[in-house]
Formats: C-alpha cells, sequence, structure tokens
C-alpha cells in the first residue's frame, strides 16, 4: 500500500486507494468544480454535491438507492439523517480522491 502524507505539515495521515488513472482524475476536477453533478446529498449542515454514477459505482447502497429512484421526477436531494456531516464529507472525498484522510 502507497502511504502519503497530505501536506508535509498535516497532522493527518492519509492512505492511498490505488493508482489514479487520468479518468479519475478528471472526474475528481469536475467534482471539485461542480461540472455535471446531478445529485447533493445534504448530511446536518452539509451539502456536497456529487454524481451519482461515481456514488453507484463505489457504494451498494448508493446503487440500490439511486436504481430505485430511476425515473423519479421528485429531484435529485438526497437527505442522509443517519450521517454525520463530517462522516459523509470524508467518505465522498475519498471516492473522488481515492484516499482517506485519518484524524
Amino acid at each position: 500500500r502507497k502511504r502519503s502524507l497530505c501536506q508535509e505539515d498535516d497532522e493527518n495521515a492519509c492512505i492511498s486507494l490505488g493508482m489514479v488513472d487520468e479518468q479519475a482524475r478528471r472526474m475528481c476536477s469536475m467534482w471539485e468544480r461542480g461540472v455535471h453533478c446531478d445529485v447533493t446529498l445534504k448530511a446536518g449542515q452539509c451539502t456536497l454535491a456529487a454524481h451519482s454514477v461515481v456514488l453507484m459505482a463505489w457504494s451498494d447502497w448508493f446503487a440500490t438507492f439511486f436504481e430505485d429512484r430511476f425515473g423519479d421526477t421528485g429531484g435529485n436531494d438526497v437527505e442522509l439523517t443517519e450521517v454525520e456531516a463530517d462522516a459523509l464529507r470524508a467518505v465522498v472525498t475519498a471516492m473522488y480522491r481515492r484516499e482517506i484522510c485519518l484524524t
């Protein structure tokens, strides 16, 4: 496993989740810029835009959730009442950046 620090002076250790290919870098860049995000995740005061296809690729729960909603015209806001804001932010960030920062 490749290990890297988020930044030299950062006390949070990061563990790489695998090689980052060009497509993954592009998806991460699109997410960071909010380009073509089609879903909004909400947990407490945290609101994150994301791509449903990325969420579905990483998570069976999201895959089932979005497949069940296929064709639903009720909007693309997902309220996650049982998830803490910091946890949501960490998980979604890990899906795009392919690393988890441990605090």
